[in-house]
């Protein structure tokens, strides 16, 4: 049925007065301008709640005059709006708030209209209004925390999610972004409870998943993460990242033929990361599998050729196979790679490896000349000490590990902090044999 056909249809059987009042007769309708108003104006709300917009602009723009009321210019707005114009929707719906500025309804829309437009700030001043105006209006909330997160104005995104879980406790999305709002604020703890109050009442939720496995990974719990990471790839089983987030896992546990079976998911699931394929060279580097470690890290170098760590692992590969030329090659391309300052980094990466293989003699060499490039090189000396520790060279492990304190003496960092507590018990250790 056309716009006219329904519109004459619509005068000639059944005008609804907005008390509600049936009456007949299309000559009374035609007679009375304002009944006919009335039928241009329910015509046009029909036809948007029916997702036929384009009719119900064409209705509604039939209204001239003093009949175009705040509610015809917001539905004509939200038409507009559902035609993707956005800048006349924003326009016809600031009319209809100037036109009825206590109508939450309205300022509801135009808000969201106003984010959507790229004007988040005019937005949140909107929502903010309604927030106060109606305590009760729950959409307003729940946009505003969206809103402030999306502005990373984290600590207010707080505030309004921890409104919506006290007004609605079962409210697991909002549980969500609070405790994600949480943890960028580094309130770690908090983040956990709040992620995990979000699983105990919908188990499944993917976000808070592989939000709490993201903060479990970072405290160094690979066993929770790893766990919390396979139940969303079990949701996701398409997802290579989850696949190579596990094996990174099983790689820390040293779970070396799992981290590898979970690296081969990932590149079948995407085999245009150059970092899956890497990790899956790693795995078979620690393995001792190292042809195959070779061929990971050749195919990661076809997709990344500027990564001097990725020639580091390939010499390592490649020299274990007695490819010697091939290894040559490769660490020359390495030291190309890397910018001269960072040079020592290629060596602490290779002291790494040749350490986790128990290869000590090798290690502490790298180790050495990593210090040799890069005196300061935090790193390449609490290894050399933990290398020298393992070689059972007691007298110079304790100088090493002395050396390596003074360095970081006024490093408060967490990683130091660590170091520099395993340092002084091996100091101790030492002493006392």
């Amino acid at each position: 049925m056309t716009l006219i056909q329904k519109f004459v249809a619509a005068c000639s059987i059944l005008i609804v007065t907005s008390a509600g009042v049936a009456r007949s007769g299309q000559v009374d309708t035609l007679l009375n301008p304002q009944l006919s108003r009335n039928v241009l104006r329910q015509t046009g709300i029909e036809l948007y709640s029916e997702g036929k917009y384009a009719e119900a602009i064409k209705s509604l723009l039939l209204i001239q005059g003093d009949s175009v009321t705040s509610a015809v210019k917001f539905y004509l707005g939200l038409s507009y709006a559902a035609m993707n114009d956005l800048g006349r929707a924003k326009d016809l719906l600031k009319s209809a708030v100037d036109a009825d500025s206590l109508n939450v309804g309205y300022r509801f829309h135009y808000a969201q209209i106003l984010a959507q437009s790229g004007d988040p700030n005019s937005a949140r001043r909107e929502y903010e209004f309604i927030s106060k105006k109606d305590t009760s209006f729950i959409p307003s909330y729940w946009q505003l925390g969206l809103l402030l997160y999306d502005q990373k104005m984290y600590k207010e995104a707080i505030d309004i999610f921890s409104h919506l879980v006290a007004v609605n406790p079962r409210d697991f999305s909002s549980y969500h972004y609070l405790g994600s709002a949480l943890s960028y604020l580094k309130r770690i703890d908090s983040a956990r409870l709040t992620l995990a109050a979000c699983l105990t009442i919908n188990p499944g939720y993917f976000p808070a998943l592989t939000a709490l496995a993201a903060l479990y990974y970072d405290d160094h719990e690979y066993r929770e993460a790893l766990r919390l990471y396979s139940k969303a790839s079990a949701q996701v089983p398409g997802n290579g990242e989850l696949f190579y987030r596990i094996g990174i896992c099983e790689t820390h546990m040293e779970e070396y033929s799992s981290a590898i079976a979970a690296f081969r998911q990932a590149v079948q699931r995407d085999s245009m990361k150059d970092i899956y394929y890497a990790q899956l060279g790693y795995g078979y580097l620690l393995e001792k599998k190292f042809d195959s470690a070779a061929a990971a890290y050749q195919k990661a170098l076809t997709l990344e050729q500027d990564n001097p760590l990725y020639y580091v692992n390939l010499t390592l590969a490649l020299s274990q196979t007695n490819r010697v030329e091939d290894a040559v090659d490769a660490y020359r391309r390495a030291l190309t790679a890397y910018h001269p300052e960072n040079i020592a980094d290629v060596y602490v990466r290779l002291g790494s490896l040749y350490y986790v293989q128990k290869q000590y003699r090798n290690a502490l060499i790298a180790y050495q000349q990593a210090a040799d490039y890069q005196p300061l090189n935090k790193e390449a000396q609490f290894y050399a000490a933990l290398t020298l520790d393992q070689l059972k060279d007691s007298p110079s492990a304790l100088r090493q590990y002395r050396k390596y304190l003074k360095l970081v003496a006024d490093d408060t960092t967490r990683q130091e902090r660590e170091r520099k507590h395993q340092a002084k018990g091996r100091i101790e250790n030492l002493k006392n044999k």
